[in-house]
């Protein structure tokens, strides 16, 4: 899947809506440094998208950054 998210990058640079599913597909496989990188891009692009928002603070959580996960899960409330 990861795969057709860079493919798709590459063809549409500005359809940043994909970095939430590139970063979702990074979080389902265990890969959260690279699943925050690509969920800080979408939410910087999209700050009121709840689902970003709760997808990054659950990606904190998981490398045990509880301060940050918890920031981002609030604003996704």
């Amino acid at each position: 899947a990861l795969a057709h998210f860079e493919e798709a990058r590459r063809l549409r640079p500005e359809a940043r809506n994909l970095e939430f599913y590139a970063g979702l597909a990074h979080y389902q496989s265990g890969d959260y440094p690279n699943a925050i990188q690509r969920l800080k891009s979408f939410v910087e692009a999209f700050p009121k998208d709840a689902r970003g928002l709760h997808l990054l603070g659950l990606c904190w959580l998981r490398i045990d950054n509880l301060e940050q996960g918890v920031q981002y899960l609030q604003q996704a409330v």
